[in-house]
């Protein structure tokens, strides 16, 4: 009895499908509309961390830099770790050999004016630390389109400066081009509906 009834069902579903005409089917439009916010890595303001000094008065601009970026990639207990840890300025290497003896994954780039390695870094929604003030300071990339990068400075993480692209490349190149992110999860994207 219920396989006769469905196959009734199915015969007048189908029969009166064909009673449309196809110039009269309109595809079902979208409930919703979702744009994705910018900047993508948008890094919440109780996790942005301002800059801190160590007992010789030296800026700890790396850390702070990547203290925030750990915070976004959801390190939190890592990222409070390296704040009670570590302070003062920084080199490439030495910078990376704390990572490697902290067993915390990244990937980096340094002197080669690697731009694929910043759009990856956004693209992934990593988000990373780079040099700029000709290797004096370097402050989180947290948005880098075709015309924009996004800048989230520790000595000002109240804002988000926006500079443009070329700009900021150019900076960057002075700077030894150095730039790394550790190799964790960052959350999804926040859609927000139009």
């Amino acid at each position: 009895m219920m396989k006769h009834l469905f196959a009734l069902g199915s015969i007048v579903c189908i029969a009166l499908a064909g009673l449309m005409p196809t110039s009269q089917v309109k595809p079902a439009a979208p409930l919703l509309r979702y744009f994705v916010e910018r900047p993508t890595i948008n890094i919440p303001m109780a996790a942005r961390q301002k800059n801190w000094v160590d007992w010789a008065n030296s800026g700890s601009c790396v850390h702070a830099s990547m203290v925030m970026i750990l915070r976004w990639q959801g390190q939190n207990d890592l990222a409070a770790f390296w704040r009670a840890k570590y302070a003062g300025g920084e080199w490439n290497h030495t910078f990376e050999e704390k990572l490697r003896e902290n067993k915390i994954p990244f990937a980096s780039t340094f002197r080669k004016n690697d731009v694929a390695f910043l759009e990856w870094a956004i693209r992934t929604r990593r988000g990373a630390i780079v040099t700029v003030m000709d290797g004096k300071h370097m402050v989180c990339l947290v948005e880098l389109t075709d015309t924009q990068a996004g800048i989230l400075d520790n000595n000002a993480p109240e804002t988000i400066k926006w500079v443009p692209r070329d700009q900021f490349l150019a900076t960057w190149f002075t700077s030894n081009s150095w730039s790394c992110t550790p190799m964790f999860t960052p959350p999804p994207p926040i859609l927000r509906n139009k």
